[in-house]
This record gives C-alpha cells, sequence and structure tokens, in this order.
C-alpha cells in the first residue's frame, strides 16, 4: 500500500510592525538625551536663577526645532514664547513664591501643548474639548517611554546602521583629529604657560571625575532620569495624537425648565441682595456697628469675611459655569432666561468684589501687607477679570473666545505679578506705615526674599540702621548662602548685593 506524503504547510509571514519613522525617532531620543544632561547640569543647583532660564529656553528651541522640522500644522508660537517669559522671569525675580508659580505655569503649557493644540483649534475650542484633548496628552506621556523604546523603535537597524556606517565613520575622524589635537596642543602648551596651566588644571579634574566613581554614577543616574522625563514632553508634541474639537452635550432630561431656573436662581438673588443691604449697614458703618456684635471686632471681621467672600466667588463662578452647559439642552426661551438671570448674579457679585476688596483694605491698614494676603487679592483680581469673560459669554452665548480667555488671563495675570514685584510692594506697604507711626514687624521684612532689599533701603530714613542693617543682612544670608555659583545667579540678588556695597 502506497503512502501518501501530505505536503507540510509554511509558515506564515510574520506581519511587519508597523513604527513611525525612525529619523523621527532618534530625533526624539537625541533631543531628550541632550535635554537630560542639561537638566542634570543645570537644574541640580538651587535656588532657581539663571539655570531655570537656559533650561527652559533650551526646552522651547527642542520644541520650536520639532515643530519645524516635523512641519506642524499651526504650532501656538505665542504659547513657547510664553514659556520662555515665565523661564526668563526666574533669573529676575529672587521670590520663591513666584518662583513656585512659574514652575506650575510652565508645567500646565506643557501639559497643554502635548495635546498639540493649534491656533485655531485653541481659540475657538470649548471647555469641555480643552480638558478632553489635556487629558489626552497628559495620557500619552506617561506611557511615551514604554512605547518608545519597545515597539516605535526598530533596534535591529539602529545596530546595523551603527556597525556599517556611523562606526567606521566616528572611528576614521577620530584616528585622523587625535594626532593632531596632540600634536597642537604640546605645541601650544609649550608657547604659553597661561595655557599649560589650564589644561594641565583640567586634565587633573577630569581624572579626579573618573576616579570619583560615586560622583560619576550620580550624575550619570540623574541625567537618566532627566532623559526619561524630557521623552514625556518630546514624544507627545511629535508622534502624539493630533488635536481634536470635541463637544460634550447633557442629557435632554438634565436641562432645567424655566421653573427650576425660576426658583433655584430666584432664591439666590434674593439672598445676595439681603447680604449687601447688611453689608452697606455693617461694613460702611464703621466699628461701633461691628463691636455691636459680642466677641466680634472690626479686624476679624474684615479677615474673616475676605476669605469667605473669596470663596462665594468662586462659587458663583462654578454655578454659572455649571448652568450654561446644563441649559444647552434647553429650549431658547429657558436659555434667554437662564441669560438673564446670570447677568443678574453677576452684577450682584460685583458688590461682593467691591466687599471683599473694601475688608482687605481694612485689614491691610491694620496689619500690614503679606504674601498670603497680597496673593488672595491678586487671585480676587484674576476672578474679577474672568467675570467680565464671562459677562461677555452670557450676552454673546456663541463667542469663540470665551476658553481661551480663562488661559490667557491667566498666564497675563502671572506676568503681571512677576512684573509688579510683590516683595518689593509688601515690604514698601509696610515700611509706609513706619511714616505714619504704625509698628513695622521687621521679623517678617526678613523673611522676604532679595525683591525687596531696594525697598527697604529707600526708607532708610524711616528706619535705624541697626534694624535696616539686620534685616538686609538676614535676607540675604537666607537667599544666597545655599547659591552654587554662576547656575544661581539672579538679577534681584545681584542688584541687592551691588546696591548694598554702595550704601
Amino acid at each position: 500500500m502506497d503512502t501518501v506524503c501530505t505536503p507540510t504547510p509554511a509558515p506564515a509571514e510574520e506581519q511587519p510592525v508597523e513604527r513611525p519613522p525612525q529619523d523621527i525617532v532618534h530625533w526624539i531620543l537625541g533631543v531628550s538625551l541632550f535635554l537630560g544632561i542639561a537638566a542634570d547640569g543645570l537644574l541640580r543647583a538651587v535656588p532657581f536663577g539663571l539655570n531655570a532660564a537656559l533650561f527652559v529656553g533650551l526646552l522651547c528651541l527642542a520644541l520650536a526645532w520639532g515643530w519645524r522640522r516635523h512641519q506642524e500644522h499651526a504650532p501656538c508660537w505665542h504659547l513657547l514664547g510664553l514659556m520662555f517669559l515665565l523661564g526668563l522671569f526666574m533669573a529676575w525675580r529672587d521670590s520663591s513664591v513666584l518662583h513656585g508659580l512659574n514652575v506650575m505655569a510652565i508645567l500646565m503649557l506643557l501639559a497643554l501643548l502635548t495635546a498639540r493644540p493649534t491656533r485655531h483649534g485653541l481659540h475657538t475650542t470649548t471647555l469641555a474639548s480643552l480638558c478632553w484633548n489635556i487629558t489626552c496628552g497628559v495620557t500619552q506621556a506617561t506611557y511615551s517611554p514604554v512605547s518608545l523604546f519597545g515597539r516605535e523603535t526598530d533596534w535591529k537597524q539602529a545596530s546595523k546602521k551603527i556597525q556599517t556606517q556611523h562606526g567606521r565613520r566616528i572611528l576614521y575622524g577620530l584616528a585622523l583629529a587625535l594626532p593632531l589635537l596632540l600634536v597642537f596642543t604640546l605645541l601650544f602648551t609649550a608657547a604659553d604657560a597661561v595655557f599649560k596651566h589650564m589644561i594641565e588644571t583640567t586634565s587633573n579634574r577630569v581624572a579626579d571625575l573618573m576616579l570619583d566613581n560615586q560622583y560619576l554614577a550620580k550624575h550619570v543616574l540623574w541625567s537618566l532620569v532627566f532623559f526619561v522625563m524630557a521623552i514625556l514632553i518630546v514624544r507627545p508634541m511629535t508622534l502624539g495624537k493630533n488635536w481634536e474639537q470635541t463637544d460634550v452635550t447633557p442629557s435632554q432630561s438634565w436641562a432645567p425648565g424655566r421653573i427650576e431656573l425660576s426658583i433655584a436662581m430666584g432664591s439666590v438673588l434674593a439672598l445676595f441682595c439681603v447680604f449687601i443691604v447688611i453689608q452697606f449697614r455693617y461694613l460702611f458703618g464703621g466699628d461701633q456697628l461691628i463691636r455691636t456684635i459680642p466677641g466680634l471686632t472690626y479686624a476679624t471681621y474684615a479677615r474673616k469675611g475676605f476669605f469667605a467672600l473669596l470663596c462665594v466667588v468662586l462659587l458663583v463662578h462654578i454655578v454659572l459655569m455649571a448652568g450654561a452647559w446644563l441649559v444647552k439642552g434647553a429650549d431658547p426661551r429657558t436659555g434667554r432666561l437662564y441669560r438673564t438671570l446670570g447677568l443678574g448674579l453677576a452684577v450682584l457679585t460685583g458688590f461682593i468684589f467691591a466687599s471683599a476688596f473694601f475688608r482687605m483694605h481694612l485689614y491691610v491698614q491694620a496689619y500690614g501687607l503679606t504674601q498670603p494676603r497680597f496673593y488672595a487679592v491678586a487671585i480676587l483680581v484674576w476672578l474679577a477679570l474672568v467675570f467680565l469673560i464671562l459677562i461677555v459669554r452670557l450676552v454673546r452665548p456663541n463667542w469663540s473666545f470665551f476658553t481661551s480667555g480663562y488661559l490667557y488671563s491667566l498666564l497675563v495675570m502671572l506676568v503681571l505679578l512677576n512684573i509688579s514685584n510683590p516683595d518689593g510692594l509688601i515690604a514698601r506697604v509696610n515700611l509706609h506705615r513706619v511714616t505714619e507711626n504704625q509698628t513695622l514687624d521687621t521679623e517678617y521684612l526678613q523673611k522676604l526674599s532679595t525683591d525687596a532689599i531696594p525697598a527697604i533701603l529707600r526708607y532708610d530714613e524711616h528706619l535705624p540702621d541697626e534694624d535696616r542693617g539686620r534685616t538686609v543682612s538676614e535676607i540675604l544670608h537666607d537667599r544666597t548662602t545655599n547659591a552654587t555659583g554662576w547656575r544661581s545667579w539672579n538679577l534681584s540678588r545681584a542688584r541687592a548685593r551691588r546696591r548694598l556695597f554702595e550704601d
């Protein structure tokens, strides 16, 4: 009986892995490695100063290079310029609070840029679309190193390319350069003693670094950490998901009717009217009227009331935003009713703003100005600007600049804070109290940054020499003791030292 031989089926061909262009992947790795090494050399010196400005500048250049190289569609150059400006402020102002705000704003801009917005998309987006795209961008950033080193890099092709092309060229270049460098270095050292001393000093330092394994390992480790962090930024902006316009609309069942709106917002309007009437009687009625309430002083009334009213303003803003979203699914008459009631609530909130500002004015008059009080007022000013944007949106529901107006108003407010010099303003307000025969908290002045030193020296005739010298020396000691060379150089600290020596 013949045996029938069945042919063995050929193995199925493996499907090629879809990878992005390898030149883009190599560019991401190279730029991220450069930024990691730069961050290790610059950012590990505190307090921040010139180092932060230089690194932010390098980061902005890298992102701009990526946009130009990969022909990004309508990138947001103005956001990149604002980020670079915030980096420059780090080398100008010395206030640690401002430094923290600037760092948070830079991180916020980076999170926004990972969503790859276009100029048109950012100007016409909705708040829901903005939040959605930022969430997608940040999510992509979290797994960027795994994705880049995993499936997106063709390691076999890269190793073959290095072995066949770049390896031979590098070795050939080194073979040509090393003899020439050695001969010219020997001739220059024989010709100039200063150059010889510099070469010997550099050689000794390099030898010490190579022998100190712990020091070298620390730099390598931090460079790798910053390298991975740079990938979190560069990769989403190059290979990440493009910006998408999305709009989340509420369900029809969630939309309130005219009766619900009238009851909810009408009761809130009535409560606001009652509160405003009481404000005119007590807040502007003087200290004697306040003292009719047992256990309440004018200062306590002003202090506690300000921060409570700040929360009221925030809550009103959230309520108006939530209401505008809910009435999207309502009929046009309900939408008009909401806008009318919302405008009335916004107008009454203007009196809340005035009351909060007046309370803080009373509190500063009684006890002076501090950083928490100053930045609380700054937040209130920003909220007032935001409320103007919200009022325009209520009048013109289809206004497209609403969402980006939030972002730009916050960034503009932060730029104005850096320009206004908060610590210098705090020092001037408190020192001016001395001219009015009021007490001065010199211990609090010593906690400010060197931004306050010019203002302190300007009031030399009203401040005893002993107090002025001790205050300035304490500020300089706190802000310059841990400064590490040129990386921590700061314009405000340099001016303060020069001004002190001149006086």
